[in-house]
């Protein structure tokens, strides 16, 4: 149900003439769109929204897979930043999950952004179509994690 809602509300954009610029910008540049996907998901409050939103993207032919595994490590930084903020007023033993779980996805995903740009990997191993592909990449991002 949630996949047919993001989709009917991304609709307009596959007939937008922005869209495609938009997209090649972001094609371009990995860090500003690992960022971009950093603060959605923030904004989100939720990992899992972010990924169906990117996956229903890529659906649709709006983004591709390459571009759609960028925006799932920001995606996991965004979530990693969710539960620090929420508690950056607890106690200091309170924080220390928090804070353990930035460090682990949010380095994580630094890091794993860094080898994706560095070397550019081929993505169908992931899966068949782009929506798997992308989903699978926040699967085994976690995995590995």
């Amino acid at each position: 149900l949630s996949l047919e809602m993001i989709g009917q509300a991304s609709e307009p954009l596959r007939n937008s003439q922005l869209m495609p610029l938009i997209i090649n910008y972001f094609s371009g540049d990995s860090i500003t769109t690992y960022l971009l996907a950093a603060l959605v998901t923030w904004l989100f409050q939720s990992s899992i929204a972010a990924v169906l939103l990117m996956a229903t993207l890529a659906g649709r032919g709006l983004i591709t897979p390459e571009l759609g595994v960028v925006l799932v490590l920001g995606v996991n930084l965004g979530s990693s930043l969710i539960a620090p903020m929420l508690t950056r007023s607890a106690p200091p033993e309170v924080r220390i999950v928090p804070v353990g779980n930035l460090l682990m996805r949010g380095l994580g995903s630094l890091i794993m952004l860094v080898l994706i740009m560095t070397f550019k990997p081929d993505v169908g191993f992931l899966g068949r179509s782009a929506p798997d592909q992308i989903v699978n990449a926040h699967i085994l991002f976690n995995v590995m994690i």
